[in-house]
């Protein structure tokens, strides 16, 4: 009797730990080229990518009208660099002599579900030289502060916080989204500024509806003002328990 109640307290303790992670959250950070360079094709990014759940890269290069310019899909596993670092190139071409683009790094994990988004405008050449402008930084543009990665989840509510940069705009959506890319809950986070400086303070209380324990990736993210596609995300996984 007392070896059956040992092992339901030891099994009850890791349901409930937060299992170990040198990992925080997944994000990723394009270094290279920096933001408002002068490119010409093909461009030459380099990326720093937080977060080991990542399978697969989708880098892509939008122009000044929304419409697509170029699209490479790799797995990350073939991508220079990786893990940590990324080295891609990016070919394109323009018919006029210089037009605003933006370039997007997209990160997915083996269920194709978003895992982080970076984006940097850039001013695309067809003629001319590269001119570059100094590194992006490489901090995260949203910062999940609570939950922490791989916490267990009860009560149907998860309680989300953070922080997001300058220049990332209000409000962000917080999506909880399983395995099979169904959205278990979601909601709106507003924010306000963290006494008078650049960096402003997130937070949502999301409703989720789970029938048994559920892994599910928390994602952050904010909706592109100029394109309909995201422009920055960061995300984390959880467990949810009804």
């Amino acid at each position: 009797m007392k070896f059956t109640l040992l092992l339901l307290s030891l099994l009850t303790a890791w349901l409930l730990a937060v299992e170990p992670t040198t990992e925080k959250f997944s994000y990723v950070a394009i270094t290279q080229p920096g933001q408002g360079a002068e490119v010409l094709a093909p461009i030459v990014a380099q990326a720093r990518l937080n977060g080991d759940a990542g399978r697969w890269l989708r880098l892509e290069l939008f122009g000044n009208d929304e419409r697509l310019l170029s699209r490479r899909l790799m797995e990350l596993a073939d991508v220079s660099g990786y893990p940590g670092s990324l080295a891609l190139e990016l070919d394109y071409e323009v018919r006029q002599p210089a037009e605003r683009g933006w370039l997007r790094l997209v990160i997915l994990d083996e269920h194709l579900r978003l895992l982080a988004v970076d984006s940097l405008e850039l001013n695309l050449l067809s003629e001319g030289r590269t001119k570059a402008s100094p590194s992006s930084d490489i901090a995260p543009d949203i910062v999940i502060q609570s939950p922490a990665m791989h916490s267990r989840v009860s009560g149907g509510v998860v309680q989300v916080s953070g922080t997001i940069a300058a220049g990332v705009e209000l409000p962000l959506r917080v999506q909880l989204v399983d395995a099979d890319g169904k959205v278990v809950g979601q909601r709106l986070a507003g924010g306000k500024l963290q006494n008078g400086r650049e960096i402003t303070v997130f937070s949502a209380d999301v409703s989720y509806l789970v029938s048994k324990p559920t892994a599910v990736r928390l994602l952050v993210f904010e909706e592109g003002k100029d394109l309909r596609q995201v422009l920055a995300a960061s995300s984390l996984e959880l467990v949810l328990y009804p």
